[in-house]
């Protein structure tokens, strides 16, 4: 039995190898439950979040990880490196890297995963040390191979061009003997963009050409990076969104939309909106992301290109797209919504549920991540916290309805997002899009911070003017300020009816 598991998994790996995983997906959703041996399930898990299918990997480790939980993680590090893999897959990076960092020691490849881990958050910087230190002591192998070219794609987005172009060129060579074609069209797809950071778009769209046929046989995301950088070296090049480079656009846009890889979508646009210099959109993908580290990129982005402080203090979320009007007319304050009425709801997660969703406004948010982002320090259970979460869900969508906000709460396989109803209008406030994004650490009161941050700009307010911004009740105004003084957030000025209270900063 154990000779016949060797060999589908060696078959599985290699039909990967050749850019065919939809096929091993499909037999991996046909493994019975309880069916794989503990001998085979890191490597049946390791397949699954390679192909997008992290769940059935936390599936099939759950129940053997449970029952060794109490012994630590020395035992069994592989089988917990591989479920951090997965929980990385559906978003649960807390959880993921709190894992990974605890069997670092006793399986070396948790640096490769606690490096992919970064490349998520989108800090690329912190992966290199982790991969340059996983290939001091790795063999020759196709995974060593996989692992730099992730190394190289990694020196490339940290600007490490002469370092990255080597590294490749030694690849490449390697990848064509061997005939890894999937690899060397991913290690081209690399190349090109560094010829596009160097301004050789001639040279760069040629060599995102090249990945293309390459990986055309697989049409996987690989390929649909590739098209992308031929277009946006081609729109550089001139420096104008001509008639077909808009057409072209649009069938990328939608190509993006079918194979959920809103990344490629928010690329597009941001590399639309620095040639066209569009402030809107531009806006758009900077509040439209939930990764700070991104924020810093299209900042850093629009600074190279001369587009100088041309992120907005405000950005209006709407139905079509957005906008950068004003005079605000007929939107919804994010902010002063959520706070309305103060404890409206009896418990605060519907609300932080909501904001998150508010702070992308391209990829959905999968289970894991929001899991993570509302019950901060607990564990994913596969059995038990999708349907603890859905609950959180329920009530949103219930608040949302309750007090008729134009949105409403939209869920797919690939998990939940905001959808701005026909006619609405959502103004976010650059400085709640920082909050949302202080890794999930903060709490209502912080919002009551904020709230009385941007309505009293001199600081100083009573009780009865929290009352009146926040349309609460007297007795939730004196348990906010309590609570915030309590947090040091605020100071008592004086006492009695004449008390004041001044933000601590």
């Amino acid at each position: 039995m154990n000779a016949n598991w060797t060999s589908q998994i060696d078959t599985w790996n290699d039909l990967v190898r050749k850019g065919q995983g939809a096929q091993v997906a499909r037999e991996l959703h046909k493994i019975p439950a309880g069916k794989v041996p503990k001998a085979f399930l890191p490597q049946v898990a390791n397949l699954c979040w390679r192909l997008s299918q992290a769940s059935i990997g936390i599936q099939i480790l759950f129940p053997d990880l449970r029952l060794k939980q109490s012994l630590g993680f020395e035992s069994g590090a592989e089988s917990w490196a591989e479920y951090a893999a997965c929980l990385l897959e559906i978003g649960a990076l807390e959880e993921a890297e709190s894992i990974l960092e605890k069997v670092l020691k006793n399986f070396p490849r948790a640096k490769f995963y606690l490096a992919l881990l970064h490349f998520r958050k989108w800090n690329y910087e912190s992966s290199l040390p982790l991969l340059k230190s996983y290939l001091k002591d790795l063999e020759p192998s196709y995974h060593r191979t996989v692992v730099e070219v992730n190394l190289a794609s990694a020196l490339v987005v940290t600007n490490h061009h002469t370092e990255a172009e080597q590294l490749l060129l030694d690849l490449q060579k390697n990848l064509e003997h061997q005939q890894h074609h999937q690899l060397l069209g991913n290690s081209l797809e690399i190349s090109s963009q560094i010829h596009f950071a160097r301004g050789d778009f001639d040279q760069a769209y040629e060599t995102a050409t090249k990945s293309v046929e390459l990986l055309q046989g697989s049409r996987n995301r690989g390929w649909l990076y590739g098209k992308k950088w031929q277009w946006v070296n081609r729109l550089h090049r001139e420096k104008r969104l001509t008639t077909e480079l808009a057409l072209e656009y649009e069938g990328l846009v939608a190509l993006s939309l079918e194979m959920r890889s809103w990344e490629t979508q928010r690329e597009l646009e941001l590399h639309r909106g620095l040639i066209e210099r569009d402030e809107m959109l531009l806006n758009k993908v900077y509040y439209g992301s939930s990764s700070k580290h991104y924020k810093d990129h299209v900042h850093k982005k629009m600074s190279e290109h001369g587009i100088h402080e041309g992120i907005r203090d405000f950005f209006i979320w709407t139905h079509d797209q957005g906008t950068l009007d004003m005079t605000n007319e007929g939107s919804s304050d994010l902010l002063r919504e959520v706070v309305n009425q103060g404890e409206s709801l009896h418990s605060f997660l519907p609300k932080k549920l909501i904001l998150h969703l508010f702070s992308d406004f391209y990829a959905p948010f999968r289970t894991g991540q929001l899991f993570s982002l509302l019950f901060q320090g607990e564990h994913f259970n596969p059995h038990t916290s999708p349907d603890r979460l859905f609950q959180i869900v329920r009530r949103g969508r219930d608040w949302l309805r309750d007090v008729g906000l134009p949105a409403e709460i939209s869920s797919s396989k690939t998990g939940y997002r905001m959808t701005i109803s026909p006619g609405g209008k959502f103004l976010i406030s650059r400085e709640l899009s920082d909050l949302i994004l202080s890794h999930g650490v903060w709490d209502k009161f912080q919002l009551y911070k904020l709230l009385l941050r941007t309505s009293f700009r001199d600081g100083i307010f009573s009780a009865q003017n929290l009352t009146s911004v926040a349309n609460c009740s007297a007795r939730t105004s004196n348990r906010i300020l309590q609570e915030l003084e309590r947090q040091n957030e605020v100071i008592s000025l004086g006492r009695g009816k004449s008390r004041k209270f001044r933000l601590a900063s």
